[in-house]
């Protein structure tokens, strides 16, 4: 099958790998500290209800400890904690809006034995590719 360049380049990567680069990055700058085996509990309020001023997070044991910070991202998930900040300091939740996707998503993990001609792609699209850490990701030394 001949090859053809469509102008299109595609880096692709495993969950665990994008955030174990990350990590390593956010380990290097001088104020930003990670904490191993806790959890954000709360976004904690300014005592005028006006801004924040950090977090409390969970350190285990059901110990918890307050960590002040001039800016807090919730990557929570869904906003809980911002939801629950909004609720504590009685300011209006925002508006929710949905946006439909007509897209479905699905990974998984499989071993594909090394096969010269690639099977057809089903009518709706299909991607695979090899990632990092898994005997496949290097078909070489499957060609037997």
């Amino acid at each position: 099958m001949p090859k053809r360049d469509f102008g299109i380049s595609l880096l692709c990567a495993s969950r665990p790998l994008i955030e174990f680069v990350l990590r390593g990055r956010a380990e290097t700058i001088r104020n930003i500290s990670l904490r191993p085996q806790c959890r954000v509990t709360e976004i904690v309020p300014a005592e005028t209800n006006d801004a924040v001023q950090g977090v409390r997070i969970d350190i285990g044991s059901g110990r918890s400890e307050k960590i002040a910070a001039d800016l807090v991202v919730d990557a929570s998930g869904r906003g809980a904690l911002t939801l629950a900040l909004l609720d504590a300091v009685d300011w209006q939740r925002p508006e929710v809006t949905e946006v439909g996707v007509d897209i479905s998503y699905v990974s998984a993990v499989v071993e594909i034995p090394w096969i010269q001609t690639p099977p057809a792609l089903p009518p709706r699209g299909c991607s695979s590719s090899p990632i990092s850490g898994f005997p496949f990701s290097d078909n070489s030394s499957a060609r037997q």
